[in-house]
């Protein structure tokens, strides 16, 4: 398949960040596949380990990998395609945690760490609402029974009822994610 124009200039634009997007089967891999073989053909970056591409989804950037490396077989570029499966191509998440695992020390991480998976994730959302809505309640009961004594943790954590001039914490609203 040949590139349309439109993808003909993302291959080609190598001197400014690009942000591909597209529909499904529209050729963003193939696109994304030949502007990394092009930067490097044409001496815009040295090596692979020069190269950020992110995607989606895991299986994304695997295919992404997985043609880039191909790509670079077909071109002749051996120590190119070996390094490819160490290369800047992942998900926004797997750059963070690579980024992390690099620095953990320094960061007082555990390079062990894992990234919260759905239910884990539920768990702490749900944790630092009740530990703000308890911090809330007890602020609230500070300033005394008389003022807006009918009012919810809830509301107290959103600054309803709260005298003008007092502001609710920041990040006290409903979480949006």
């Amino acid at each position: 398949m040949s590139p349309t124009p439109g993808q003909r200039k993302c291959i080609e634009t190598l001197d400014e960040p690009l942000v591909v997007a597209a529909g499904a089967g529209s050729g963003k891999t193939m696109t994304l596949t030949l502007r990394i073989v092009h930067a490097l053909e044409s001496g815009f970056v040295d090596d692979i380990d020069q190269v950020l591409a992110i995607t989606f989804t895991r299986k994304a950037a695997g295919e992404l990998k997985s043609r880039v490396k191909a790509a670079l077989r077909a071109d002749g570029r051996i120590d190119q395609a070996l390094k490819v499966d160490d290369a800047w191509i992942s998900t926004i998440h797997g750059m963070c945690s690579r980024i992390l695992r690099e620095h953990a020390i320094e960061l007082g991480i555990d390079p062990g760490f894992a990234l919260a998976d759905g239910a884990a994730l539920s768990r702490l959302q749900a944790a630092a609402v009740d530990s703000v809505l308890a911090d809330a309640q007890v602020a609230r009961a500070g300033k005394g029974e008389g003022e807006d004594a009918g009012s919810s943790p809830a509301d107290a954590a959103m600054g309803v009822g709260a005298p003008s001039g007092d502001a609710p914490a920041a990040g006290a609203g409903p979480a949006h994610g």
